[in-house]
């Protein structure tokens, strides 16, 4: 963190002004995949919480019926509609999004490589929080 901060001190959003939050989420553990990819989420808890009061209004805006934003729904004309306000709400949570693909030609960052792995629900993804020291 400190050698990104040394040369870009912009690059990154501060995460330490109130207890911090990481969310991760996996993907390409099918058969068809290509890659295998990694992305954490760091922000803080008071920047979630403001933000999820803009998605709970996004929400009631955007998509009364109850649906939940799907990219892999898009071919559904609503949710193709609201894709860019989609985009534009996810832009304003302030927050570090890091992402890590790895082309399966060079191999696996788990022991058991993809084959083994359990295909896992979309409410897989795990959140943990602190305060920083």
């Amino acid at each position: 963190m400190h050698i990104v901060e040394e040369n870009d001190s912009q690059l990154l959003w501060p995460v330490d002004a109130s207890s911090q939050v990481i969310v991760s989420d996996y993907s390409g553990q099918h058969r068809q995949s290509t890659h295998e990819v990694y992305s954490l989420l760091a922000t803080t808890w008071n920047e979630l919480q403001g933000w999820l009061l803009l998605q709970e209004a996004f929400r009631a805006d955007w998509l009364p019926d109850g649906r939940r934003m799907s990219l892999k729904q898009l071919r559904e004309p609503l949710r193709r509609r609201v894709y860019p306000h989609f985009l534009e709400l996810a832009g304003r949570l302030k927050a570090n999004l890091i992402t890590i693909m790895i082309d399966y030609r060079v191999g696996s960052l788990v022991e058991a490589g993809p084959d083994r792995w359990q295909k896992r629900s979309s409410r897989a993804l795990r959140t943990e929080y602190w305060t920083p020291a």
